[in-house]
C-alpha cells in the first residue's frame, strides 16, 4: 500500500501535493505449527489403537486453533470503490472539458458576430464621412469658381480698351498741350493700376495654390485622424474582449478549483486509507490543466499590457495630429484674412480704375466735341472764303478787303458789314492751298457776324 496524497490550494492559486505517511501494518495472529503425528514405518501397515487416539487428539487441538483473518475481501472491496470513484472523476473532468470547448466555441462565434457588426458600422460611418467631406469640397470649389468668374468679368469690363478713331485737327497750342498731358497722366495711372492688378492676381493665384495645399494637407490629417480613431476603437474592443476572456477564464479556473476541492474532500471523506496510482495520475493531470490555465492567463495579461502600450502610442499620435490640425487651421485663418485684405485692395483698385476710366472717357468725349466744333468752324471758314471770292457786282454787300502779304502767310483785314469792327484772317500756304489760322474769339465773332446772318 502507498501513502495518501492530499491536495491543498493556496491563496495565490498554486496547488501543493502533500504525501501522507504510510499507515502502520495490521497485526495478524500467528498460525499454529502442525502437530507431530508419528508416521508408521510401513505405509501399508494399519495403525494401532494408540496411534488412532493420538491422531484424534491432534485433530481436536487443530480445530481449537483460531484461523487467521482474511483481508483479501476487504482489499477487493476498497479497490472496487476506488475504481468507481476514479471513473466518476474522469467522467466529471470529461464533461467539464466538453463544456469548456462548447463555451469557447460559442464565445468565438459571438466575437466573430460582434466584429462583423462593428466593421459594418465603422464602414458605414467612413462612407458617410467621405461623402460629407466630398460635398463640402465641391461646394467650396463651386463658390470659389463663381467668385473668380465674377471678378474676371469685372476686371474684363473695366480693363477693356475703348479705342476710338480720332481725327488729327489743328488746334491751339495751349489747349492741345493741356489735353495731351491729362491723357498721358491718366494713361500712366491706368498702366500702374494694371500692373498692380496683375501683381494682385499673381498673389491671388499663389494664395489659392497655398490654400489648396493646406486643404489637401488638412484632408490627409483628417484621414489619418479617422484611421487612428478606428484603430483606437479596435484596440479598445480587443482589450475589452481580452479582459472579458480573462475574467471568464479566472471564473472557470475558480470553478475547476472549487470542483477539485469538492472532489478531494469527497474522496477524503469516502476513503481514509489509500489512493491508487490512477488517482495520483488524475491529480497530476488536473494540476497540469491548472498550470496551463495559469499560463494562458499570464499570456493574456502580457497581451493586455502590449495593447495598453499600443493605446498610449496611438493616443500620443492622436494628440500630435490634433496639434498639427490646429496649427494648419491657424495658418488657413491667416491666409483667409490676407485674402480678405487683398480683396478689399482689389475692390479699391477697381473703383479707382472705374473712376480713371470714367475720367478718360469724359476727356475723350471732350476731345470729340472739340473735334466736332473745329470741323464746324473749318466748314464756316470755308464758307467765308467762298464769300470773299464774290464778284464786284456784289460789292455793295461785302466791303473791300485789305490784304498784307508776308513771306509765309497772308493777312486779310476785312471790315464787317455796317460796323466798325474788322475781321482779321491769316492765311498760310500749305501744299499749294490756303489754310486759315484763327483763335476761338475770332471764330465766335464769325458766328455772331452779320455775314453769317445774311447767309
Amino acid at each position: 500500500m502507498k501513502g495518501f496524497n492530499a491536495i491543498d490550494t493556496l491563496s495565490n492559486g498554486t496547488v501543493v501535493v502533500v504525501q501522507k505517511p504510510e499507515p502502520p501494518p495490521k497485526k495478524r495472529l500467528k498460525s499454529a505449527p502442525p502437530p507431530k503425528v508419528p508416521r508408521p514405518s510401513i505405509p501399508w501397515a494399519t495403525p494401532g489403537a494408540a496411534d488412532m487416539s493420538l491422531m484424534n487428539s491432534a485433530l481436536k487441538r487443530g480445530q481449537q486453533i483460531p484461523l487467521p483473518e482474511d483481508d483479501f475481501d476487504e482489499d477487493m472491496d476498497s479497490d472496487s470503490m476506488d475504481d468507481s470513484e476514479s471513473a466518476e472523476l474522469v467522467r466529471i473532468i470529461d464533461s467539464l472539458r466538453e463544456k469548456l470547448k462548447v463555451e469557447k466555441h460559442a464565445k468565438l462565434l459571438m466575437e466573430r458576430d460582434i466584429r462583423d457588426e462593428v466593421c459594418k458600422e465603422m464602414m458605414e460611418q467612413i462612407v458617410k464621412i467621405e461623402n460629407d467631406y466630398e460635398e463640402q469640397i465641391r461646394e467650396r470649389e463651386i463658390l470659389a469658381e463663381e467668385m473668380m468668374e465674377k471678378r474676371i468679368k469685372i476686371l474684363t469690363n473695366t480693363i477693356n480698351p475703348r479705342k476710338r478713331q480720332r481725327q488729327e485737327v489743328m488746334e491751339d497750342e495751349d489747349d492741345e498741350w493741356v489735353s495731351s498731358m491729362l491723357l498721358h497722366q491718366e494713361k500712366v495711372k491706368v498702366q500702374e493700376r494694371d500692373e498692380e492688378l496683375k501683381e494682385l492676381k499673381k498673389e491671388l493665384e499663389t494664395t489659392k495654390s497655398q490654400l489648396n495645399k493646406y486643404i489637401k494637407e488638412q484632408e490627409n490629417y483628417i484621414a489619418k485622424n479617422t484611421s487612428l480613431q478606428f484603430k483606437l476603437a479596435d484596440t479598445e474592443q480587443v482589450l475589452e474582449q481580452t479582459q472579458k476572456d480573462k475574467e471568464e477564464a479566472k471564473d472557470q479556473v475558480k470553478k475547476v478549483n472549487n470542483k477539485m476541492d469538492e472532489l478531494v474532500t469527497n474522496t477524503v471523506e469516502k476513503r481514509k486509507s489509500d489512493i491508487d496510482l490512477g488517482d495520483t495520475c488524475l491529480l497530476e493531470t488536473l494540476s497540469q490543466q491548472l498550470q496551463q490555465a495559469k499560463d494562458q492567463i499570464k499570456e493574456q495579461e502580457t497581451e493586455i499590457k502590449e495593447l495598453n502600450a499600443m493605446l498610449t502610442e496611438a493616443g500620443e499620435t492622436f494628440q500630435q495630429t490634433d496639434t498639427e490640425i490646429k496649427q494648419l487651421k491657424e495658418v488657413i485663418n491667416d491666409d483667409e484674412e490676407k485674402l480678405k485684405q487683398q480683396q478689399t485692395l482689389i475692390s479699391e483698385l477697381q473703383t479707382a480704375l472705374e473712376e480713371s476710366t470714367n475720367a478718360v472717357t469724359t476727356a475723350e468725349e471732350r476731345l470729340v466735341k472739340r473735334d466736332e466744333q473745329i470741323i464746324k468752324l473749318e466748314s464756316e471758314n470755308s464758307e467765308l472764303e467762298g464769300i470773299d471770292n464774290v464778284p464786284a457786282s456784289q460789292g455793295n454787300l461785302c466791303p473791300p478787303l485789305s490784304m498784307r502779304h508776308s513771306s509765309q502767310e497772308f493777312i486779310i483785314n476785312r471790315p464787317l458789314h455796317n460796323s466798325s469792327r474788322v475781321l482779321q484772317v491769316v492765311l498760310t500756304p500749305l501744299q499749294n492751298k490756303l489754310t486759315a489760322h484763327h483763335t476761338k474769339t475770332s471764330l465766335l465773332r464769325l458766328r455772331n457776324s452779320p455775314i453769317a446772318e445774311s447767309r
